[in-house]
């Protein structure tokens, strides 16, 4: 937990994570890139890792320390070894002004 609220659930993921991007990714084609904001769990980046056709993707996460205890204690995987996924550390909303 942080600040004494549940933050990851893997029993969650079959009905949260996998829907939030599989289900909308029937929606459009030729995709090539991904930002998400949040989940430093990487549940979400496990979903999006199973499209080949992704050149990019990239997680903002404000706390380096949530992504590193989730793969610490909960097994996730934040796939540094791959060249297409790309993590960043820092406030979100300042992250997101400085993307052409």
């Amino acid at each position: 937990s942080l600040d004494s609220t549940t933050q990851i659930c893997g029993s969650y993921r079959p009905h949260y994570h996998e829907m939030m991007v599989h289900y909308t990714a029937r929606f459009f084609e030729n995709i090539k890139r991904v930002l998400w904001v949040g989940g430093g769990d990487s549940m979400l980046l496990h979903e999006f890792v199973k499209y080949p056709s992704l050149e990019l993707i990239v997680g903002l996460e404000l706390d380096q320390h949530v992504t590193r205890n989730s793969f610490k204690h909960f097994g996730t995987q934040p796939h540094w070894d791959q060249h297409r996924v790309e993590w960043g550390f820092d406030d979100a909303t300042k992250s997101l002004l400085m993307l052409p």
